[in-house]
């Protein structure tokens, strides 16, 4: 049986979400890492924005079209759109020296970017202009991105990963 959990327009931008075992959590080693799209986890980064952040509606939205939102139709869109023509990209791997570069915005970029629900034990560090957030993508990486407020809009200044 499917539960479904619609939260206020206030708490999700009038999105509805499934119960938390619609997203399996991510399991490495002896450590559970709950799905950012789980009904409790979307809830637990709601809060830790909540009063934080400039224009906090259009920060949960690009927060769920980032995390959990399709990768199509009015949603691709809306991702395009919080991503500028270039940003710092930042790179690390196991036994390689970290790079970073100035990339050019792509339909690849925003597909590698937006998790489409592929993200586990996502956390927030929150000031009131800018939101940095990291998650796992699979067993053996972090993933994340810094959303900065500017010009009335969040976007997307810096991406980066690590992996082993």
């Amino acid at each position: 049986m499917i539960f479904a959990f619609i939260f206020s327009v206030s708490a999700w931008p009038c999105k509805v979400a499934h119960a938390d075992s619609t997203y399996p959590p991510l399991n490495i080693y002896d450590t559970s890492y709950p799905n950012a799209c789980s009904p409790s986890k979307q809830l637990e980064l709601w809060k830790a924005i909540s009063g934080k952040v400039k224009d906090e509606a259009l920060a949960r939205r690009a927060l769920h079209a980032l995390l959990c939102g399709p990768r199509t139709g009015p949603e691709r869109v809306f991702l395009a759109s919080l991503f500028p023509l270039k940003l710092r990209e930042k790179i690390e791997g196991t036994g390689q020296e970290p790079s970073s570069e100035i990339v050019r915005r792509s339909d690849e970029l925003i597909d590698r970017t937006a998790t489409a629900g592929e993200a586990w034990g996502a956390s927030v560090t929150v000031t009131h202009d800018r939101i940095e957030l990291s998650y796992h993508p699979d067993e053996v990486c972090v993933r994340g991105f810094t959303l900065s407020y500017r010009r009335a809009k969040w976007v997307i200044d810096e991406i980066g990963s690590a992996c082993d």
